[in-house]
């Protein structure tokens, strides 16, 4: 997959997956607690942030800033820092983990282990995975789909594919970028 493309679909994991995270019932619910802004400006590459996985990451997850070579599906742990406090569903997330298939799972630091991506790899929002307790089973999909990172062509000017989680902006307009 193209560099920019991984990077769109991680990016629309935050985007809009939002809207995705709870049965139809409950998003009629939610809508009038969140905003949507529409903004023309074109979108700005992160380049910091934590680098995960490889050019040859497939179906890993990322559960733990310690392994950020990722580990297999269905893993738990302390999950990635959001740096602020997300409030859905009266459960306040602060953590996150990364599937390189395309999706995240919200966490919790008050809970051990703080993450959990319980459930099918592909199919995220589609799980019937019981996650205990169930505030871990929070996730935002972009996609869910069998992604497979790349190395970019030799003597071409496409990149390599690179998967990355960062926080960027000041308190209290921060937002956390997975591309």
């Amino acid at each position: 997959m193209k560099k920019h493309l991984q990077r769109l679909a991680l990016l629309v994991v935050f985007a809009l997956g939002f809207l995705r995270l709870t049965p139809a019932i409950g998003q009629v619910a939610l809508l009038p607690l969140y905003q949507y802004n529409r903004s023309t400006t074109p979108y700005t590459e992160i380049t910091g942030g934590v680098v995960l996985g490889t050019t040859a990451t497939d179906d890993q997850v990322f559960v733990d800033p310690a392994a950020p070579l990722g580990v297999g599906s269905g893993a738990t742990g302390v999950g990635f820092p959001m740096g602020f406090d997300f409030v859905l569903n009266g459960v306040t997330y602060d953590r996150l983990a990364v599937n390189a298939n395309g999706w995240i799972c919200l966490g919790t630091s008050t809970l051990t282990p703080s993450v959990n991506t319980a459930g099918s790899s592909y199919t995220p929002l589609t799980s019937t995975s019981a996650i205990t307790p169930a505030a871990l089973a929070a996730k935002i999909a972009g996609f869910g789909l069998d992604l497979q990172g790349q190395v970019g062509p030799a003597g071409s000017t496409a990149d390599s594919s690179t998967l990355r989680v960062e926080t960027i902006g000041t308190a209290p307009n921060r937002v956390c970028v997975v591309q």
